[in-house]
């Protein structure tokens, strides 16, 4: 039984392991990801892997490590919990390497439930949602032509 859970566990390790290059490839925009927790619930590699599943939606971009076209930049601004669990994402967008802003999206959400598992969930879809809905039209239209 112990060997079916290591199994079952490294497997899903594995499946949420991305790869992360200094450069784009050809054609593509670069963007670097980070993240802050405003709201102090130990979140941050959650932030950044929310950023990082927004990024990989985006056709014409791909994530990268440094020398990027713009940082997205994925923030928890707040987390309540009364019965279901309550977040309040914020994604900037910064040019690079000037580090303007470019943009801010905000959103809220609620996942029923409550805890780390929960929390993580909100985060994930707001921030996945912002950056597919807000965020990438702003990159269209400011990198357009590239």
């Amino acid at each position: 039984m112990w060997r079916a859970l290591f199994v079952v566990l490294v497997a899903a390790a594995c499946a949420t392991t991305r790869s992360v290059d200094d450069e784009p490839a050809s054609g593509k925009m670069g963007i670097q990801v980070s993240a802050k927790d405003l709201a102090h619930h130990g979140q941050q590699r959650i932030l950044r892997d929310a950023g990082a599943r927004g990024v990989e939606r985006l056709a014409f971009a791909q994530q990268v490590r440094r020398n990027g076209d713009a940082e997205i930049e994925v923030e928890l601004a707040a987390a309540t919990v009364d019965g279901n669990t309550h977040c309040t994402v914020k994604v900037m967008v910064l040019a690079l390497p000037s580090h303007d802003l470019l943009g801010i999206a905000e959103g809220g959400g609620t996942t029923q439930g409550h805890g780390d598992v929960a929390l993580a969930d909100c985060i994930t879809s707001v921030g996945v949602a912002l950056i597919e809905r807000k965020v990438q039209p702003l990159l269209r239209r400011r990198y357009a032509g590239r």
